[in-house]
């Protein structure tokens, strides 16, 4: 049975939904990457974080650009995906660390 979303036939729904789900999670990352590292320069509380935000910020948008030029077919998708997801998560890692450090320092603060 040949799968219609990859290619092999007319669009499904289910595909249609899958890939403005994906459209629509990933414009919302890297914008909030790219709003994460503009508000590191002007917030002294994420002034550590000001270089690492925008080179994960700059690497995730090269990644995406990267993912994006490999759809076509015979290009090596799978590794621009993984590289995509493995600098996603390092940014979603890094982002949540940062937040953490941030309120526990708040918190020791107000105590």
């Amino acid at each position: 049975m040949k799968n219609p979303d990859v290619g092999e036939g007319p669009p499904t729904p289910t595909g249609e939904i899958h890939t403005m789900s994906f459209l629509v999670n990933i414009l919302s990352i890297v914008l909030a990457s790219v709003g994460l590292a503009i508000v590191s320069f002007r917030d002294a509380r994420w002034r550590a974080y000001r270089v690492g935000s925008v080179m994960l910020s700059l690497l995730l948008i090269v990644a995406l650009v990267m993912q994006v030029k490999t759809l076509h077919r015979g290009m090596p998708y799978g590794l621009a995906n993984r590289a995509f997801v493995v600098v996603l998560v390092t940014w979603l890692l890094s982002t949540a660390w940062t937040l953490r450090r941030l309120s526990l320092g708040a918190a020791a603060r107000s105590a």
